[in-house]
């Protein structure tokens, strides 16, 4: 059996400026940092990335748009790409 590889990395996010959260509401202050976090691995042929991002949700159409991107920088199968968002109160 062929050894796993494995990589990691984290990116901060945090917007540096207002953001409009919804239509009614302005966000003015980062309380807390956000980031979006990945993992990468590979064993043989096989890779797999999963992207953990710190926002409430991912519509399909951010997913659709951005996992085919991703397949063109990494090579990593649009199909072995997760992303993950963990939406707690």
């Amino acid at each position: 059996m062929e050894k796993i590889k494995a990589g990691y990395s984290r990116v901060c996010f945090s917007p540096d400026k207002p953001v409009n959260m919804n239509s009614t509401k302005i966000g003015e202050t980062v309380y807390e940092d956000i980031y979006t976090t990945a993992l990468y691995l590979e064993q043989g042929a096989l890779r797999t990335l999963v992207i953990h991002m710190d926002v409430r949700n991912v519509y399909t159409y951010f997913s659709n748009t951005v996992r085919p991107m991703i397949f063109e920088a990494t090579g990593v199968p649009v199909e072995n790409i997760f992303l993950h968002t963990p939406h707690n109160h």
